[in-house]
């Protein structure tokens, strides 16, 4: 499991890699949505393991309410979520909201151009490798400055 290897890399050695850029202090705020409750625990364990604040959700319509409450810095969407709303519909709701967040797609077998057309700027496929989370994470704290 890579997330699990990512964390016990962290915690062998490399106690000051925090999947934030350094110099930079401020945790970002993110939001997991994936009904799978132990790959979604497993991803925001990892994250506030990096120090992040995090938040689950696992189907859309509690992603919703999760996001207008917390407003996140970055939302990531498993596409294949049970109950009437995907994660592409809730890429395109998500996008109409006064907030904006980054959006990235998680998925095993999604179209990424499809994903990318619904509003996500970022895609990774599942297994998400910790590395490409950490770079984009980092580019988020980056760009806020």
């Amino acid at each position: 499991m890579k997330i699990r290897e990512s964390m016990e890399a962290d915690l062998e050695g490399a106690s000051t890699n925090t999947g934030r850029p350094s110099g930079s202090s401020r945790p970002l705020s993110i939001l997991v949505v994936d009904d799978d409750h132990d790959s979604a625990d497993g991803l925001a364990m990892l994250l506030e393991h990096w120090k992040h604040r995090v938040r689950v959700a696992y189907d859309a319509r509690s992603a919703m309410e999760v996001f207008r409450e917390q407003l996140p810095d970055l939302v990531l969407i498993d596409i294949g979520l049970p109950g009437g709303m995907d994660g592409y519909q809730l890429a395109v709701l998500l996008r109409a909201q006064e907030h904006q967040a980054v959006l990235a797609a998680l998925t095993g077998y999604s179209d990424r151009r499809r994903a990318l057309s619904a509003g996500f700027e970022e895609y990774f496929a599942k297994p998400l490798e910790p590395e490409a989370l950490r770079s984009l994470l980092s580019r988020i704290q980056t760009a806020a400055g």
